[in-house]
């Protein structure tokens, strides 16, 4: 029975218990039981089952049930990066172009934010997350106080894009960076070797 075969802990009222299948084995199993088939992980633009074990160890990525239903419990980051181009009068908005695997895929991204990042485990959504997620993606160093502002939380179920046939609850915390001249580039990049590179591109968002 699939709440026997695994190590289970404590979730939230809204939320439990929590699933900690320790090897693939025992995450595939616990994926097919819950109703979840693997057709299309690892294809196109989904990540594969390697890739939410790897999420689940780290603390980036729960899996609960909540309504009787397996589903994907997920705290992130939702950060806007904008620029103030002075020469040009105009603001800047950083937006995540595409994503490519070593694999050769290519996945095309249509996020609603710069860049998000999954919070780890016992992480809490504040300035020392928000300078780990931008060093950590763009390479930005010396973020400061002054150019953070913080806008709120929310959170939304949907059906997983990097999972086929999961539900995910994401609960975001939303903040924009202002980026300072010394941090500006025409385009970022971050490469995360024997995985994939992660591209960014500036769009014009409106003139002063």
């Amino acid at each position: 029975m699939l709440l026997s075969s695994y190590n289970l802990i404590v979730g939230g009222q809204d939320m439990r218990p929590v699933l900690k299948p320790n090897t693939l084995t025992e995450l595939e199993g616990c994926l097919r039981q819950g109703g979840v088939t693997l057709t299309g992980w690892g294809a196109g633009q989904a990540k594969t089952s390697a890739d939410l074990l790897t999420e689940i160890r780290s603390g980036e990525s729960q899996l609960v049930f909540k309504d009787g239903q397996l589903t994907r419990k997920v705290r992130a980051l939702a950060i806007d990066v904008w620029y103030r181009d002075v020469k040009l009068g105009v603001w800047k908005y950083l937006y995540e172009k595409k994503q490519v695997f070593e694999d050769g895929r290519t996945r095309r991204r249509r996020l609603w934010t710069s860049l998000g990042e999954k919070l780890r485990a016992g992480e809490m959504p504040n300035y020392a997350a928000v300078s780990r997620a931008l060093a950590e993606e763009l390479v930005l160093s010396e973020i400061s106080h002054q150019h953070l502002l913080y806008l709120g939380d929310w959170h939304e179920k949907r059906p997983s894009s990097s999972y086929p046939g999961l539900i995910s609850y994401h609960y975001f915390s939303f903040w924009w960076y202002f980026l300072q001249p010394e941090q500006y580039l025409e385009q970022y990049q971050e490469v995360q070797p024997r995985k994939k590179t992660t591209y960014w591109r500036w769009l014009t968002a409106g003139y002063w």
